[in-house]
């Protein structure tokens, strides 16, 4: 038996000692009145079902069951997902580490090189003309940096992961440049709208596996934090143009795309729409993409909640590292 195997290593019929994280944990009761938890548990390669039943659970403090645990149990199977029988679960403490415990077990990455991405976003900024704007964003970019490095561009729908805004902010500033060079639209308008994009999801979902929405991110959400975000960096640039300033607020706002998207406002400007297109197009590639290397099953389709549609994940070439940007 492999000591901590990944979730994504767990096999029917397997017991298993491994460090994983609590995203999730519900207190319910069986058909026979007994109580028992159901947690949701991840770690850099996916999550699993878990149940701590009443026997097992008799024995622990629930409360202390957050953040990064060490478990112990059976694999099985139930309506055809993995499903982990909880035998031992504790906090993980200071002396596993010398059994192979790590943070990075817990975190999925970015199979891209983050300093490298971030080179290239910088590459992208040269590219503007506007002095006052560049000026502008290389402040914001500098300021972010180690945002970008780290954080994930959603909670669970694409670029979940380390990196992952960081990832996703690159691919829509490739493609709004494409966008800009075929239909003759501003390229420093694109370039900026598409960096400050989804930016404030910095201050909209926490840093940590669980991935909760701030308190900020509840009451506002990342759109109009995004125009706050640009409002405070704008007032410290002199010489930035009012109608500039206008444009990349309306990028802002609009880049949902659809008021039923949570946009305030649709696109209204070709370089809006292109910046949506940009975003959406790569986020739903995104999604296609996880389904096609990730999904569950040995089945040739796989049903996608939010994309609602099935996904055929057998006639698709090699997508590992593909992405155009590298």
């Amino acid at each position: 038996m492999k000591e901590s195997p990944f979730i994504a290593e767990f096999t029917e019929g397997q017991t298993v000692t491994t460090f994983l994280y609590v995203r999730t944990r519900q207190e319910k009761t069986t058909k026979a009145g007994e109580p028992y938890l159901d947690l949701t548990l991840l770690d850099a390669t996916g999550s699993v079902s878990a149940k701590v039943w009443a026997n097992v659970l008799k024995d622990m403090d629930k409360a202390a069951l957050d953040g990064a645990v060490k478990v112990q149990g059976f694999v099985e199977k139930y309506q055809d997902r993995m499903q982990l029988n909880i035998k031992k679960i504790r906090p993980v403490q200071e002396e596993d580490r010398e059994s192979g415990f790590k943070e990075e077990r817990l975190f999925k990455s970015t199979e891209f090189p983050r300093e490298e991405m971030f080179s290239r976003l910088l590459a992208f900024l040269e590219r503007v003309e506007d002095a006052p704007l560049k000026e502008m964003m290389s402040v914001v970019l500098r300021d972010f940096k180690d945002h970008l490095l780290f954080h994930p561009a959603s909670r669970s729908l694409h670029h979940a992961f380390v990196g992952g805004l960081l990832e996703h902010t690159l691919s829509v500033v490739h493609t709004s440049v494409y966008f800009a060079e075929k239909y003759g639209l501003d390229l420093d308008i694109m370039i900026c709208g598409a960096m400050l994009h989804d930016l404030a999801k910095v201050w909209e979902i926490s840093n940590d596996p669980k991935r909760d929405y701030t308190v900020r991110g509840r009451l506002l959400g990342h759109v109009v934090m995004g125009r706050d975000l640009l409002r405070g960096y704008a007032s410290k640039v002199e010489g930035l143009k009012p109608e500039t300033l206008v444009h990349l607020e309306h990028i802002i706002l609009s880049h949902q795309g659809e008021r039923e998207w949570s946009a305030p406002v649709v696109p209204q400007t070709p370089e809006a729409m292109a910046v949506h297109l940009a975003d959406n197009s790569d986020a739903k590639m995104e999604m296609f993409r996880k389904t096609v290397l990730e999904g569950d099953g040995e089945e040739d389709f796989q049903y996608h909640k939010i994309l609602e549609r099935y996904i055929f994940k057998k006639g698709t070439a090699e997508l590992k590292g593909k992405y155009p940007f590298f």
